[in-house]
């Protein structure tokens, strides 16, 4: 079961914002988290000008405003069209961004900066062979087909697309999946006031990831500290939140450690030898 479309239907307005990554937001310690695993994946995704680059669950548009700084046109999808109004009336509003009910007809169009379209990771509906780059951010946290998404993902795929994506690690440093679990288990869940979601661990989304006939070419490891709330408690500021960032990326390489970390980025291709 997935009820996100209803979510964000009724909640867009309140998630725009939510964050804001300007420079007086990014004194924020959340949103400069979020500005970080954004980097992160764009930087994993090597995206160049004149990339072919489309968003899956592109939300309100964080992603998609920092994209445009490096190609366009660019594309996104959400499973909510309220979502999408929220990209083009307020977060890029300074850009065209057009609407569509079908990315074909606007490929190679530089009539806008944006084409933005209503879609579902679990019925996916895109060009197959065209983009160079799909990023998808705190998407398949939401999805209760985990392996369905990706092969849905590697069916549009050329031979060299990277498809950049996270999930949330199920044991987590902040606990937050683990209470969510037992939450759900004892149906604790409003599913009209909050959003179904759903953790994995890196075992199983690894192996989901070779099932689907992807191979990882990147893999990195975000927000022990930064997502736990005993710290969050003590950290005020943006600078204070960059000291977190660097020790976080120091225990990242401590084996057992790094099991803990709340935040899974990875970056696949097609599998060659498939």
């Amino acid at each position: 079961m997935n009820n996100a479309k209803d979510y964000y239907d009724i909640h867009s307005v309140e998630y725009k914002n939510k964050w804001d990554l300007s420079e007086v937001g990014l004194e924020r310690p959340a949103n400069y988290y979020r500005l970080k695993i954004i980097n992160s994946m764009l930087g994993m995704a090597s995206i160049k000008a004149h990339d072919k680059v489309v968003e899956i669950g592109c939300g309100t548009g964080l992603v998609l405003k920092e994209l445009l700084k490096v190609t366009r046109p660019i594309y996104g999808t959400d499973i909510s069209i309220e979502m999408l109004e929220r990209v083009r009336d307020s977060l890029i509003k300074d850009r065209k961004v057009s609407i569509v009910e079908d990315f074909k007809p606007t490929l190679d169009n530089n009539q806008s900066d944006a084409f933005l379209m209503r879609n579902d990771l679990l019925e996916l509906n895109l060009p197959k062979n065209y983009f160079d780059k799909i990023i998808s951010m705190e998407v398949l946290r939401y999805i209760d087909d985990v392996p369905l998404a990706l092969q849905n993902i590697k069916n549009i795929m050329k031979k060299d697309t990277i498809f950049v994506f996270t999930v949330t690690n199920f044991f987590s440093f902040s606990l937050f999946p683990i209470k969510y679990y037992f939450r759900k288990l004892f149906n604790r869940i409003n599913k009209k006031e909050e959003l179904l979601q759903f953790f994995v661990t890196e075992g199983s989304i690894k192996k989901d990831i070779k099932n689907a006939d992807l191979r990882v070419v990147a893999f990195k490891k975000l927000n022990m500290l930064s997502f736990n709330p005993l710290v969050q408690g003590t950290v005020s500021t943006s600078d204070k939140a960059k000291k977190i960032v660097r020790l976080d990326a120091i225990l990242s390489k401590i084996p057992l450690i790094n099991c803990f970390f709340d935040t899974f980025i990875f970056a696949v291709k097609l599998d060659d030898a498939v």
